[in-house]
């Protein structure tokens, strides 16, 4: 289930028949605008058919927009109530998504995955973004 997208030709879309809260529309918004600041500011993004560059924006949103917060995660049936189970808990969300988003792009059915969420997480703290 896609609850919104950002396009060059559209720009940032919500699908409003996927969201039902508040919350679910402003996270939705917020990872769809970290996409379209990256198109602004990255000389030569490419998210159509640069699978890299894809990969790098995904983890900035989902970092970035609350798609990982922990309740989130519980709700989505992900990690249980067990303290045990937490560690590593966002990191592990971050890569899920990203690899769930890469693989949606038909163009990047051949990225050589799985994807090093390291050597991205890298490039993507990087960039001058901040929630300040």
């Amino acid at each position: 289930m896609t609850s919104g997208g950002f396009s060059l030709e559209h720009g940032v879309v919500i699908c409003f028949n996927q969201v039902s809260t508040y919350t679910e529309v402003e996270n939705t918004l917020l990872h769809e605008l970290v996409h379209a600041y990256d198109n602004c500011t990255v000389k030569g993004m490419d998210f159509y058919n640069n699978c890299a560059h894809l990969a790098c924006s995904e983890i900035r949103a989902a970092a970035m927009s609350g798609d990982c917060d922990m309740m989130r995660e519980v709700f989505r049936g992900n990690v249980g109530l067990n303290p045990m189970g937490w560690a590593g808990l966002t990191e592990r969300c971050i890569r899920r998504r990203a690899i769930l988003s890469v693989d949606m792009n038909p163009n990047c059915t051949s990225f050589s995955g799985p994807i090093d969420l390291d050597a991205f997480t890298h490039r993507a703290e990087s960039r001058p973004m901040s929630k300040n």
